[in-house]
């Protein structure tokens, strides 16, 4: 009983280990979305990096959802990003609380660069300005860095 008791116990140890390696794993591989325009700025300057905002519906809008699942959430998207851009989610959920100072950013920031829909996906160069527009195209990652690629003059090689 105890032999199968330690056996079990050296199990369950073991895979909740694999599981959490997993996950590591894959939030690594993840991208970091700012919510800050100012330190993106700051950071696009200092790493010569053009900025993604993405303008964004995140608990509501399908197209967004689907933006996020078929190309954000993809390494090959990941990897060039890391490469090549700060990525600032500028987010207008519906059921998710933003803080007052949040939301206003955000309105600000769809004024700004005159959102007239979701998802939509704006391109600054590393100071700041506005060198392209674009949204959801079907295709996954390769779409959207081939866009990304036209509007900045990077490549993802």
């Amino acid at each position: 009983m105890i032999k199968n008791r330690s056996a079990r116990r050296l199990t369950q140890t073991v895979l909740l280990s694999v599981l959490m390696l997993g996950m590591k794993a894959r939030e690594a591989d993840a991208a970091v979305w700012l919510t800050d325009l100012a330190a993106a700025k700051q950071q696009a300057k200092r790493e010569n990096k053009q900025i993604l905002l993405d303008f964004t519906g995140s608990d509501w809008c399908g197209w967004c959802k689907k933006l996020k699942a078929e190309v954000f959430d993809q390494p090959d998207f990941n990897a060039y990003a890391d490469a090549h851009l700060v990525l600032v989610e500028v987010d207008f959920p519906r059921m998710k609380k933003l803080s007052p100072e949040q939301r206003r950013a955000n309105d600000e920031l769809a004024d700004q660069f005159k959102v007239r829909g979701y998802p939509s996906l704006v391109v600054l160069n590393s100071s700041g300005v506005q060198v392209g527009e674009t949204g959801y195209h079907p295709g996954g990652p390769k779409v959207l860095i081939s866009q990304l690629e036209q509007m900045t003059g990077t490549s993802a090689q």
